[in-house]
């Protein structure tokens, strides 16, 4: 596992068809993950949360940037929501940010 939050963990895989890793971002839709409170999941849920995942898919869609991870494609089942990505070597933005600014 490469990283999780309140909704949904990130892992390394293989890609089947160009053999090249990629970064997937399983994003919770029906059930949420263990370790968020109720209060957590009735919030994500009046606040939208499902709707949020789905404009996040949309727009990184239409973008393309070389400072924007890359979005190859997207499926989902009946539980989860699959975000198929360029992987980012050398941890999350938001720990980088903590090491390079005192």
């Amino acid at each position: 596992m490469l990283g999780k939050g309140g909704f949904a963990r990130v892992y390394k895989a293989v890609s089947k068809h160009t053999r090249a890793e990629v970064a997937i971002k399983k994003v919770c839709k029906n059930e949420k993950l263990s370790n968020t409170t109720q209060v957590d999941r009735d919030s994500a849920e009046e606040n939208g949360c499902l709707s949020r995942v789905q404009q996040e898919v949309e727009i990184h869609l239409n973008m393309e940037h070389e400072s924007i991870v890359t979005m190859h494609h997207y499926f989902y089942d009946q539980k989860y929501i699959y975000i198929v990505m360029e992987v980012c070597e050398g941890g999350d933005f938001l720990k980088m940010l903590k090491y390079v600014q005192p």
